[in-house]
């Protein structure tokens, strides 16, 4: 297609067909309503040597210009009848619109429902698309003195939509959202059209990060996104107010629990799914959420782009429990963030944090994440946001209590239900799981949980159901294992380098990670099982170990499953160079480990042998020269080996 900006200069190629003669029109002439009049009998040919001659109108028809519709670029009168009739000349599902340099007022919201006459599997036949392009941002500007921009209503997986080189502009506080799309064809599968964003800024009327008091203007949302899967945002700007840090960049969702058409036609389940959000190359200021991560997203990579004098980079908030949340990339971005730059405080699994920069402002994080599901946080570097030492930490984790309940999935909507009501709990043979209904749809279906107690406990799934209602079904997911790993990560004077909570588990902190000497603690390890390299020396950190006490006598057997620790022995007689071996249960310990200890009283020496998958014996020797009945302190540790 040609480049628009140039469609006004064509005039000198066009030519009037009069039997053999061909007869220029001149660019400043006269008699343009002749022209007009003979429009069908023009002809277009570019200077190309290639090219071929086609009709003036073929031409005019390759592109639509909001102008072309009574349009105003002025900035003095409405536009939205002159956009709604450009919306509406769709042709063959397929419409570019263009919009030339200036500004255009919108007096009102304008919405456009994209066409799709088709339902069940044909539904996937309809390709509707709309481009709306304009001569790059703030060359073409959108300006809304108040209330919502434009709103898209997608009704097919394969429509899709592309704004470029646009800004949109507001001229009132927190009214509205920019750009609204919703999917309202409940659609989760691989054929899915493609959406992006393009080097488009989302601003206040009044400029960039206005700064001349409380007046300044920002959008509710630069773009909210409902049920639409796979949009691209690329060299995008989102801009609040440098006096309050407000609004929000791009914001996530997929609330509507109801069935959904899959893949393959005629499978289905009870929730909806918006997923493959990619946003590269973007500018995130003065704002308060840069990405908000709501229910029931999968699937979104943020690289390359800068949050910068905002409250937090990402949130994904509390009590999001009947999610599918799965998926999440942050990787080489850069963060100055007044609170923590990335907060997730519902079950988000499969996390990658790699490669970003964060300055950390005081008493709060870099990335703060609880509970940790499946998470690895790698190559990053945290500095302070302001004075030394006065944040709470680079990273901070939390877990489940075990016994726990994890998530619950909404496997059928059912009817009839009421909003707030409370769930009765039975079986799973623990405790204290709470549970009430979120939100429900115009039937009564339940449409999302809240649970505002996890329980403890709990060996099975339990029972939940509700009253009031009918045929809503729930899948209970318990609390499963859960790996993260923390590796070659710097932390310069943010405090703590790394807090594990107390109900944080399997978290490996690799020897790659440097701190600075200033720091008050570089790991603090309050959780089980976790697994901390030290951070400097060789060896075990703080938190790898553990201790136990041998009871009855110095033969009889202990169990201590952490790799390193100390051993407590009974205060049992032992004989002048007489030998006591005793078992130690560790399941961290494989056959092929290497297990050290010592005595710390100097009248003993001990060995550790029999090794074997589960376990190790330690056996104990007086070498004092007479009898001896008190207590021995055995340090041990175990240094994984191969013999392949």
């Amino acid at each position: 297609m040609s480049n628009p900006n140039n469609l006004g200069l064509f005039a000198a190629n066009l030519a009037i067909n009069s039997g053999n003669v061909v007869v220029p029109i001149n660019q400043g002439g006269t008699g343009g309503a002749n022209a007009v009049v003979a429009l069908n009998n023009m002809s277009y040919l570019s200077s190309s040597s290639n090219a071929i001659a086609r009709s003036a109108t073929a031409k005019f028809s390759d592109w639509v210009s909001i102008l072309d519709f009574g349009g105003d670029n002025t900035g003095t009168n409405d536009n939205s009848a002159a956009l709604s009739a450009a919306l509406a000349s769709f042709v063959g599902y397929k419409l570019l619109i263009f919009f030339p340099p200036g500004k255009y007022k919108f007096n009102s919201q304008v919405t456009l429902t994209m066409p799709n006459s088709a339902s069940g599997s044909q539904a996937t036949a309809f390709m509707s698309s709309i481009t709306l392009l304009g001569m790059g941002a703030d060359v073409t500007e959108l300006y809304w003195p108040t209330g919502s921009g434009l709103s898209v209503v997608f009704s097919s997986q394969q429509h899709s939509i592309h704004v470029r080189d646009l800004s949109f502009t507001t001229g009132a506080q927190n009214s509205g959202n920019a750009i609204t799309l919703t999917q309202n064809y409940p659609y989760f599968g691989t054929f899915v059209a493609q959406s992006d964003f393009t080097n488009v800024t989302f601003r206040g009327a009044d400029g960039y990060a206005y700064s001349g008091g409380a007046g300044g203007k920002y959008w509710t949302q630069g773009v909210n996104i409902s049920n639409v899967s796979d949009i691209i945002f690329q060299g995008c700007n989102f801009y609040g107010n440098s006096n309050g840090n407000v609004g929000t960049g791009i914001y996530l969702s997929s609330p509507g629990a109801g069935t959904f058409v899959s893949a393959t036609e005629g499978l289905s389940s009870s929730f909806t799914i918006a997923s493959v959000i990619t946003i590269e190359k973007c500018n995130f200021s003065f704002i308060a959420i840069g990405v908000y991560y709501g229910a029931n997203i999968q699937t979104v990579t943020i690289a390359n782009s800068f949050f910068g004098n905002g409250q937090n980079a990402v949130v994904c908030p509390a009590n999001l429990y009947n999610n599918s949340n799965q998926g999440f990339i942050f990787s080489n971005n850069t963060c100055f963030c007044t609170l923590d730059a990335i907060t997730i405080q519902s079950p988000l699994n499969n996390i990658q944090i790699i490669g970003n920069f964060f300055a950390v402002s005081a008493s709060y994080h870099g990335i703060f994440i609880s509970p940790s599901v499946n998470t690895t946080i790698v190559g990053n570097q945290f500095i302070p946001y302001g004075s030394a030492n006065t944040a709470a930490a680079g990273i901070e984790l939390q877990g489940f209590a075990s016994g726990s309940i994890q998530s619950i999935d909404i496997t059928a909507v059912g009817s009839g239900y009421t909003n707030g009501s409370s769930a009765t709990v039975s079986g799973g043979g623990g405790s204290g799981l709470a549970v009430t209904i979120a939100s429900v749809n115009g039937s009564g279906g339940i449409t999302s949980l809240s649970i505002s107690n996890r329980g403890t406990g709990y060996t099975s799934a339990p029972t939940i159901s509700f009253s009031g209602g009918s045929s809503a079904t729930f899948r209970v997911n318990l609390v499963s294992t859960n790996l993260t790993l923390i590796n070659a990560n710097t932390f310069s004077s943010v405090t703590n380098g790394i807090i594990l909570d107390n109900n944080s588990q399997y978290v490996t902190v690799g020897p790659g990670n440097s701190f600075t000497p200033t720091l008050t603690n570089a790991v603090l390890n309050a959780g089980t099982n976790n697994f901390v390299y030290a951070t400097s020396g060789v060896g075990y950190a703080t938190g790898s170990g553990g201790s136990v006490t041998q009871s009855t006598n110095k033969t009889t057997g202990v169990t201590i499953n952490t790799y390193c620790g100390q051993i407590v022995t009974a205060n049992s007689t032992l004989g002048n160079v007489a030998t006591n071996s005793f078992t130690v249960t560790n399941n961290k310990m494989a056959s092929t480990d290497v297990v050290m200890v010592n005595a710390t009283n100097g009248n003993y020496t001990c060995v550790a042998n029999n090794n074997s998958n589960g376990s190790f014996n330690i056996s104990l020797t007086n070498v004092s020269g007479g009898s001896l009945s008190d207590v021995v302190y055995i340090n041990f540790a175990i240094f994984k080996a191969s013999n392949s």
